[in-house]
């Protein structure tokens, strides 16, 4: 039987930062005015921001509209930031 490679744990708190976080850096990077993500995304201005303030967690539907907008896959906006690789020595 195949085992699964341990998962890390990832506190709720913890991802809903990351994905505040992805959804700021992808809107910076593409141009997109929050205000213009949010409506665009049919997502309440005030949804918006307790998201991007990591008051409440988006449902996978808001998640899908955000990325839509942004151009970007879903799963993007939960993955973990790669640490930097040290140059050689």
């Amino acid at each position: 039987m195949d085992t699964l490679a341990p998962v890390p744990k990832v506190q709720p708190d913890e991802l809903r930062a990351r994905v505040a976080q992805r959804i700021r850096d992808a809107a910076k990077r593409k141009g997109v005015a929050l205000t213009h993500l949010a409506d665009a995304a049919e997502v309440s201005r005030s949804g918006l921001w307790q998201i991007l303030n990591g008051e409440v967690g988006a449902s996978i539907d808001t998640l899908a509209r955000l990325a839509l907008v942004l151009g970007i896959d879903p799963g993007e906006l939960s993955r973990p930031y790669r640490k930097p690789k040290s140059p050689p020595t």
